[in-house]
């Protein structure tokens, strides 16, 4: 059975916006506030993930929580929005309809996530609220604790972030090879819904089948991509 699969991505090379970023990124070095180094990838360092985690740990009572898989819904436990930072400048002027924050992944506007929650898939989203990475660097672990729990959230809430709440056992580990990103179905029978994630393979991508994609294609979102999976037989 022919299938397509698509894994959901930022794309990192926006052409409607992107002479406005070397722009940004030439007047930020001239100011000396970025480097040549300055990654846009807008991953967090290593005591940015500890301190997520940590958080998430305090609010969840002890509980251990992937934000990624987890399979139960718990915003009953935890505070919301879920606090992220970046620069600030930069996806302004971006203007991406999808982030990538982890371990907080699949972090978009409502204009993406409104034709994926409309689908029908068995989803919730969180509130999302992202500060500028500027204002925190420097700052020592009690300092930051400081700052977090005085950020004015509700003022700065763009974002949602999408929990897919189920998980498919679509692909055959036997006959798949993950290295080489090539996937055999498990069940021929089985129809994925428009937007899902699996259990083994690509388990932290957002897939989508064609009729996934096409519900995104049609509100024409900014700085997405669509990356084919290789389905072999």
């Amino acid at each position: 059975m022919d299938m397509n699969i698509y894994s959901v991505e930022r794309s990192y090379v926006v052409p409607e916006t992107q002479t406005a970023l070397d722009a940004l990124l030439s007047l930020k070095i001239a100011l000396g506030e970025w480097s040549e180094e300055t990654l846009f990838d807008l991953q967090m360092t290593r005591f940015e993930r500890i301190e997520v985690k940590k958080r998430v740990r305090l609010e969840t009572e002890g509980e251990e929580w992937d934000l990624g898989t987890c399979h139960v819904d718990m915003t009953h436990k935890i505070r919301l929005p879920i606090l992220c930072q970046t620069y600030l400048d930069y996806i302004q002027t971006d203007q991406s309809d999808l982030l990538t924050l982890p371990p907080v992944w699949h972090v978009m506007t409502p204009k993406m996530i409104d034709p994926i929650l409309g689908s029908g898939v068995n989803a919730v989203s969180y509130p999302v609220a992202v500060f500028d990475r500027k204002l925190i660097l420097g700052m020592e672990e009690d300092e930051l604790e400081k700052f977090v729990d005085e950020f004015d959230r509700d003022s700065h809430v763009k974002y949602q972030m999408l929990h897919l709440l189920d998980s498919l056992d679509l692909f055959d580990p036997e006959r798949s090879d993950d290295s080489e990103k090539t996937y055999a179905l498990s069940d021929l029978s089985v129809t994925p819904p428009p937007f899902f994630r699996v259990s083994w393979g690509p388990i932290t991508s957002l897939l989508a089948t064609e009729e996934g994609k096409a519900r995104l294609d049609a509100v024409k979102l900014l700085g997405v991509k669509f990356e084919p999976l290789q389905i072999i037989g």
